[in-house]
């Protein structure tokens, strides 16, 4: 933490088939604070939302290798620029996202709308109350770990969402069983075909793109 000037973090592992949560981490130390920064922390997503707005622009007709356009330009008066303030030209939907491009996230969400955007992720299982701005393309709205975690499982669920949860099944000192959780097959909110292509791309972002820091060995 300290070489990143970070005080704090969090972390949520989900059992992709079941919903089932693995681990849940909300801070440091208990002790020091009680807040849980997996469920109680609202932060901006940032680039993470981008996922939605492609997932949306799939639906609404997309492919990845749908071009766009990298480069400077007003969108309703809002300039998006790139991190690096470097410009590739023409470039697909699937390079676009891999490579976390702000300029074309910010054109897509545009052409299909940020209340799409919107409906998208709520159907995800976001809950978190989203602004239909055109910067939500770019995760300017607040949401939680628990919930983004949750809708990013969607894709590898093949368009099913498995909502959380924590409690299995509750036995008394005896062995008596007073709680067993049905076992729940999920909701379908995403169309398979679009799911594979997403996570297809998101794979790749972990393999050469932008997330390659976050490989796991093996």
């Amino acid at each position: 933490g300290e070489a990143r000037d970070v005080s704090q973090g969090a972390l949520l592992t989900l059992d992709n088939d079941t919903g089932g949560i693995l681990a849940m981490i909300g801070g440091r130390d208990y002790l020091d604070s009680m807040f849980n920064r997996t469920t109680q922390a609202q932060r901006q997503p940032g680039s993470s939302f981008k996922t939605f707005v492609y997932a949306a622009a799939f639906e609404d007709g997309f492919t990845p290798a749908t071009v766009r356009i990298d480069q400077k330009r007003s969108i309703g008066g809002w300039e998006p620029e790139n991190y690096t303030l470097r410009y590739r030209g023409p470039i697909t939907v699937r390079e676009a996202l891999k490579l976390s491009i702000n300029t074309v996230a910010a054109q897509v969400g545009a052409e299909i709308g940020p209340s799409r955007v919107v409906e998208t992720a709520q159907r995800f299982g976001i809950t978190s109350p989203l602004k239909a701005h055109l910067s939500l393309s770019l995760g300017s709205s607040e949401v939680n770990l628990m919930e983004l975690t949750s809708a990013y499982s969607v894709f590898i669920n093949e368009g099913l969402l498995r909502r959380p949860y924590m409690i299995e099944r509750i036995e008394t000192t005896s062995g008596e069983v007073l709680y067993t959780r049905t076992l729940k097959a999920g909701d379908r909110v995403y169309p398979l075909p679009y799911a594979e292509q997403m996570t297809s791309i998101l794979q790749e972002t972990l393999e050469s793109g932008t997330a390659h820091g976050a490989r796991l060995p093996g």
